[in-house]
């Protein structure tokens, strides 16, 4: 056989070899290629594969799986008893209507239609000092004592009440010196129309 034809016989032999294992219409990788392309997958890996679940007992938790909490109560809703926020029951120690200033009370507050509480409170002024004050009243304040008495709803104020416990109230039809009457056990001195006293 010729040189010339052992030589190209050699030649696609070689080129036979270096193909094997190479898929058809692919080139041959060489290991430089091969490892900056694991780096490359590595590198996606890390920054946007996410990361791989584990199974522990309780190492996942989502909000399906946290308690409910009920929401807070509103602070300006009336508490139990009809009583708005801010206001507290008293009682008849602290002032007291008579049966006869009661039925006065509740006739008056029909014809004047000022409102369904009675306020009382005192005031400076007066030839002693302090005097009474009597007003009807559309609903209570914030700091104010409801007192039930005789069929009729009396609202003191916090600072008032220091004046007014164990006050009574009653009423007369007498024509001279009828009306409202006070008896203050906190009093030292009151004048004639029994309106204002002393502490």
């Amino acid at each position: 056989m010729a040189a010339g034809e052992r030589g190209g016989s050699q030649e696609g032999e070689e080129d036979k070899e270096a193909g094997q294992g190479a898929h058809p219409g692919t080139q041959p990788e060489s290991r430089s290629g091969c490892k900056g392309a694991n780096t490359a997958a590595a590198k996606w890996r890390e920054n946007v594969a996410p990361p791989r679940r584990t199974h522990l007992l309780g190492a996942m938790h989502t909000t399906a799986d946290l308690p409910s909490v009920p929401p807070a109560p509103a602070t300006d809703a009336p508490r139990p008893g009809g009583l708005p926020d801010g206001v507290r029951e008293g009682n008849e120690n602290l002032v007291l209507l008579t049966a006869a200033a009661g039925r006065k009370v509740t006739t008056l507050m029909a014809r004047e239609q000022q409102g369904e509480f009675l306020r009382l409170a005192i005031s400076g002024g007066g030839c002693n000092g302090l005097s009474y004050k009597l007003k009807f009243a559309v609903e209570p304040r914030r700091g104010d004592i409801l007192v039930r008495t005789a069929g009729v709803r009396v609202l003191v104020d916090s600072k008032s009440a220091l004046y007014l416990k164990g006050t009574h109230l009653d009423y007369s039809n007498a024509l001279v010196s009828g009306g409202f009457k006070f008896s203050n056990p906190n009093a030292k001195a009151s004048c004639s129309c029994g309106e204002s006293f002393s502490v």
